[in-house]
């Protein structure tokens, strides 16, 4: 139940109280046993659930804390009662706020009318007054199971709604990884098919184109040589022809971020984070330039580096590309240019950048650190 509609219980009973008090009779100023009543119910509200004002750390008082607020409140209401014995009608708001187990409840609901006789304030009010703290006692009873479940129901539709969102997210990796395999799988029967025809179609294409230019030193029959020039003429044409399907071919099968996460699965010198974010093709050489680069730094890293870690980044831009290899290691060697065989490996990777057109960035203060870009070119 929310906060506001307990205190409108809370309002509507010490009100109701207030105005009974009127009819009787009985004091001449009943606002004082208002203001002290609400007093009272203010401070053990105060003393059981902090001053707690929105989003703040939930205040949970020991039970001693609980003990203690119980018994102020009840010694409280009944030194009020000995000086101003009518504050006595008030004893429902008492059992309202104060939450009893059921033996100890009945056992202070006597007591308290007891004290209402001892008063002199007449049987039937007494037993009025005592009636009706035992019904907000068991109203506040039911209203706090009622929350109790409604809170339970809630956290249990929470918990089934994280669930069914770790069902989804995990639905969805399962099939990102089936379709990956799968198209893992086509690719790779893809390249078999177009090795068995380079190997197979492309040897055997090669030996008759050779076989029939021997053939032509061998006849004298000039309409024979113009055949047979014209035969082999055509079987230079599909050659060139299965050569060129073959090439678009390997084009299409080429995976970068595969090839990249091969290299880096046979990386053992240093623990790598991988970054791959790209939705535009890349040509075969311009893959195959990205991966070699790729492995000259890491060939580089594992061979003149004490690095521990290395960072990988591939990502798409809008107008380009941009390639980003460092490590937290020393690689000395590299500023003196000491090391023959490790400038030779910059050496090729300047050189494969330029013909990809790109621009290369080296920085080797605080680890090493090479950082490229490659100019977005239209694939055929």
């Amino acid at each position: 139940m929310h906060p506001w509609s307990e205190l409108i219980i809370r309002l509507i009973l010490t009100i109701s109280l207030f105005f009974y008090l009127l009819s009787i009779n009985i004091s001449a100023f009943p606002i004082i046993e208002l203001g002290l009543i609400i007093v009272l119910s203010a401070f053990y509200h105060f003393a059981m659930n902090g001053f707690q004002i929105a989003d703040i750390n939930e205040y949970i008082p020991s039970k001693g804390v609980k003990l203690l607020a119980k018994g102020i409140y009840i010694t409280s209401f009944i030194i009020l009662c000995h000086f101003i014995p009518y504050f006595f009608l008030f004893l429902p708001v008492l059992f309202y706020d104060i939450q009893l187990e059921f033996p100890m409840r009945v056992t202070v609901l006597v007591l308290l009318t007891i004290l209402g006789f001892i008063l002199n304030l007449g049987i039937f009010t007494c037993l009025f007054i005592g009636g009706l703290s035992l019904i907000s006692s068991f109203l506040r009873s039911l209203i706090l199971t009622s929350t109790k479940q409604e809170t339970k129901f809630f956290s249990e539709i929470n918990e089934l709604s994280y669930m069914n969102q770790r069902f989804k997210e995990e639905q969805q990796h399962l099939v990102a990884l089936q379709n990956e395999r799968i198209q893992s799988s086509i690719n790779t029967e893809r390249r078999r098919l177009v090795g068995e025809i380079h190997d197979l179609l492309g040897h055997q294409l090669s030996s008759v184109i050779i076989q029939l230019g021997a053939l032509q030193y061998m006849v004298d029959d000039d309409d024979t040589k113009a055949t047979l020039a014209g035969i082999k003429e055509l079987l230079n044409t599909s050659m060139e022809n299965v050569r060129a399907v073959i090439h678009t071919e390997r084009d299409s099968t080429v995976d970068l971020e595969q090839e990249i996460q091969h290299l880096i699965d046979h990386f053992t010198k240093a623990k790598v984070h991988f970054t791959y974010r790209n939705e535009c093709s890349l040509d075969t050489q311009m893959a195959h330039s990205v991966v070699n680069i790729v492995k000259e730094a890491l060939t580089n890293i594992n061979k003149h580096s004490d690095a521990k870690f290395v960072t990988i980044r591939f990502l798409e831009l809008e107008t380009q590309w941009s390639l980003l290899i460092s490590d937290d290691g020393t690689m000395n060697q590299l500023s003196t240019k000491k090391d023959h065989q490790t400038g030779i490996g910059l050496l090729n990777i300047e050189e494969r950048v330029h013909q990809l057109g790109g621009n290369l960035h080296i920085n080797h203060e605080k680890g090493f650190r090479i950082f490229i870009t490659i100019p977005k070119k239209k694939v055929d």
